[in-house]
């Protein structure tokens, strides 16, 4: 392996923990935003029923935001590193960080690929299949 190669491969291994890495950080994200959300308390009685229902909602958002934004990096980080594999680092199902949505005709749903992403195949998990 030559030096133009070796520089190559070190780039694209550095890229490959970077995504994973990202992976990880939307998880913190997302855990955080479930705790805020799980954290709120009632309503006491002299409260505004709108105003709390709006902050219960932004709490929500944020949550909603944070899930997305995870399954984004994941879909990055499995350019490098298996579907099933991700799923499992962080205690989760394939099915639950990569959704399935019905295709308008009827066929069986594909993965999700959130915008801005290169909506790439995992080759490794299509093997598994």
């Amino acid at each position: 392996m030559n030096d133009e190669q070796r520089r190559i491969a070190t780039g694209q291994h550095q890229r490959a923990i970077e995504s994973i890495n990202a992976m990880f950080d939307r998880l913190d994200h997302l855990t955080a935003a479930r705790d805020q959300l799980s954290g709120i308390e009632p309503l006491a009685l002299d409260e505004d029923p709108v105003r709390d229902a709006e902050s219960i909602l932004e709490h929500a958002d944020r949550l909603n935001t944070a899930l997305a934004d995870l399954r984004a990096a994941a879909v990055v980080a499995s350019n490098h590193r298996r579907r099933t594999d991700l799923a499992a680092d962080i205690g989760t199902k394939t099915t639950a960080l990569f959704p399935r949505t019905p295709s308008h005709s009827g066929e069986s749903g594909r993965a999700t690929t959130p915008t801005g992403t290169s909506g790439q195949c995992d080759p490794l998990d299509e093997q598994a299949r």
